[in-house]
């Protein structure tokens, strides 16, 4: 029975050592899935809960970019038809069950700019690890959802990751 107890006590650490860092996986799938540089620096990451159990994920992060890596992307987000430029339509917000695009950033995008683009995208299950990510430009409510605003004014990726599952 203490051997039982001894394990049970240190399961959480192995389990932590076998799965590695929560919020470096986390980090990792965010800029794979928005095509950001692996180098871009992490200003910010906010998550709820922080463990392996995601259900009702929130997650909150703020990555700076060079100018040289603010540039590239800035190419990249043009030519792309998964990045929209600012406004973010009133369809997109009703979907995403908000009223204004600062809910989702809890204030942080405080001041105004005429250089930000967004991409929202979705998938049924597992967002951090779906196979396919969507663009999310009509249909049904978003329940889950990964939302990205880059600011060329500033050279920052913010990403919101919401989970209702």
């Amino acid at each position: 029975m203490k051997r039982f107890k001894r394990l049970i006590a240190i399961l959480p650490l192995l389990l932590a050592g076998c799965f590695g860092s929560q919020e470096g996986a986390d980090i990792s799938a965010i800029k794979a899935t928005f095509e950001l540089p692996s180098n871009a620096k992490t200003l910010l990451y906010q998550a709820k809960p922080q463990s392996i159990v995601r259900e009702n994920l929130r997650i909150l992060t703020k990555f700076k970019l060079s100018e040289i890596e603010a540039q590239r992307l800035k190419e990249h987000v043009k030519n792309s038809p998964d990045w929209q430029r600012f406004p973010v339509s009133s369809g997109l917000l009703q979907r995403m069950q908000v009223d204004r695009i600062t809910q989702i950033f809890d204030g942080q995008l405080s001041h105004p700019s005429n250089h930000r683009w967004y991409s929202c995208r979705h998938s049924g299950d597992d967002i951090l690890n779906a196979k396919t990510v969507v663009t999310a430009a009509t249909g049904s409510k978003l329940r889950d959802y990964m939302f990205a605003v880059i600011d060329f004014d500033t050279n920052t990726v913010m990403v919101k990751v919401r989970t209702a599952y």
